[in-house]
């Protein structure tokens, strides 16, 4: 419930045009101290409201569907209407700059004021997910999901079966961790474990960054701060926008994950000390529920219930497990499998049952050194480890043959779905995972030395060397100097010519 601008400044019965010009001739800094006193539009509205509750007892009477200022108001999360609000304000015209001014610093500083309100008041409910028409939402977290599905025509080509790549690159934060990011903080305020009613609007997690970069975002919705405890090799692209976001960075050295300072172990106890939210999106199952309720059924809808097979790299887990298990309810012949990456553990436990890594890898957000809770209970079908050198060019490949321009994991996902095309053979219908895209890991994945570094292969246009031939080219297209010389006397004619506009 929130008022949108033109509609603050109240007036009293029977005051008029003659009282709103009484206001405006007051000076400019006294109507800025009128207005910062007023309490927020919402707040006075709805005590209103109660006062009348009060001397009636009875509910206030539904807003006649003509009256104005109604239109000043939107549908507020929790259910209330403006009808149920009484009359709004009527609207304060504006006509100079000066008072214009005044309107915009009102509502800059109302909109804060009845955010604190808000804030205080606890969070709004909220559905899976609010929609006033269609294609226009109501708020952030419903703008998460519903992402295209896209036919990859090379992958399918090579493959000999049709390979989907599920665009999650598409929701708002830029990647497949803003579905997780909403579930975990109305998860929080579900449990009495965050919000402003329970005193704690900090939320603290230990991310490779696109998990933090969700939850900042959903976090601004919510008045909430945000705390990342990132390992320090992370690439400098993701780290630099988690802190254009407002999140603070705690970067720490990488460690094992038994290790007592492994970088998610240290945000929960971060989180304990100084009384936040532990996302903990690696053990917290309303990540695989995440996927379960939303990615699921959304890949299921958009292959009309015609999919064979569903790939996934493993970072948490939930969007293999989540996924996955919605898929074999829908139909237990699904085939889900595991797109792992040397470095770590799952790929060897699921095909041998030990937990062994071997390897490393460049790539970032993805590869896990243990069975979360994410994963337990779940099994997959098969499982491939993709190393860079397979990877890397897949994802060059998306870029220069599709158009996609992805990241790392993605790369993963589609050189195994690749693989796995040829153990279930022609024709089959597999559904994959586009992450995120590559800006975020430029200084790896397009960085021509560190790839030849690794010895992994890159296109050669990645090296962005001189043209002779284009710097021929350039030379002769470039104006002459008698050229440049006419060009300059003719517009010093135009300029002072008494016809010029200038």
């Amino acid at each position: 419930m929130m008022a949108f601008g033109f509609g603050f400044g109240e007036n009293t019965p029977g005051e008029g045009r003659e009282g709103r010009r009484r206001r405006s001739s007051a000076p400019r800094h006294r109507r800025h101290t009128e207005l910062l006193s007023r309490k927020p539009l919402v707040v006075r509205l709805i005590e209103k409201r109660e006062d009348r509750h009060r001397a009636h007892q009875h509910p206030t009477p539904m807003m006649r569907s003509g009256s104005r200022g109604a239109s000043c108001l939107l549908h507020h999360p929790s259910g209330t209407t403006p009808s149920s609000l009484g009359t709004p304000p009527r609207r304060a015209t504006t006509h100079s700059g000066h008072r214009m001014q005044a309107r915009c610093f009102a509502v800059r500083h109302h909109t804060r004021r009845e955010s604190e309100w808000r804030g205080q008041m606890g969070p709004p409910e909220y559905t899976p997910r609010r929609i006033i028409k269609d294609n226009v939402f109501a708020d952030f977290a419903s703008l998460v999901g519903n992402t295209p599905l896209v036919r990859l025509n090379t992958a399918s080509l090579i493959s000999g079966c049709q390979i989907y790549g599920k665009c999650e690159y598409a929701n708002p934060g830029g990647s497949v961790k803003d579905r997780p990011a909403v579930y975990i903080i109305r998860d929080g305020e579900e449990r009495g474990l965050l919000g402003k009613t329970v005193g704690v609007d900090t939320v603290v997690e230990g991310s490779a960054g696109n998990t933090a970069i969700g939850l900042a975002l959903m976090g601004f919705t919510r008045l909430y701060k945000t705390v990342c405890v990132i390992p320090n090799t992370q690439s400098p692209q993701k780290k630099d926008l988690l802190r254009q976001l407002g999140v603070q960075l705690v970067e720490v050295p990488p460690q094992k994950v038994w290790h007592p300072n492994h970088f998610v172990k240290l945000s929960g106890r971060l989180a304990e000390r100084i009384g936040g939210f532990w996302a903990n999106q690696f053990d917290n199952v309303a990540n695989r529920r995440a996927h379960y309720e939303t990615t699921g059924p959304e890949i299921w809808e958009q292959m009309e219930g015609r999919v064979d097979a569903f790939v996934s790299s493993v970072g948490t887990g939930g969007t293999l497990a989540g996924v996955g298990m919605y898929l074999k309810e829908k139909n237990p012949r699904v085939k889900i499998c595991l797109a792992d990456v040397p470095g770590a553990v799952l790929h060897r436990y699921y095909t041998t049952g030990e937990a062994r890594a071997e390897g490393s890898s460049i790539t970032e957000n993805i590869g896990q050194g243990r069975v979360t809770a994410n994963l337990e209970g779940f099994r997959p079908d098969f499982s491939f480890e993709i190393p860079d050198y397979e990877s890397v060019p897949m994802a060059f490949q998306l870029l220069e043959a599709e158009g996609l321009p992805m990241g790392f994991s993605s790369g993963v996902n589609v050189a195994a779905a690749i693989r796995l095309a040829e153990k279930l053979g022609p024709n089959k219908r597999i559904a994959t995972v586009l992450c995120d895209t590559g800006f975020r890991y430029a200084n790896k994945q397009y960085n021509p030395e560190f790839l030849s570094a690794k010895d992994i292969p890159y296109p050669e246009w990645l090296d962005q060397h001189p043209d002779p031939q284009m710097e021929e080219k350039l030379q002769e297209a470039q104006a002459t100097q008698e050229q440049i010389d006419e060009a300059i006397a003719m517009n010093a004619h135009k300029s002072t010519s008494p016809d010029s506009k200038v």
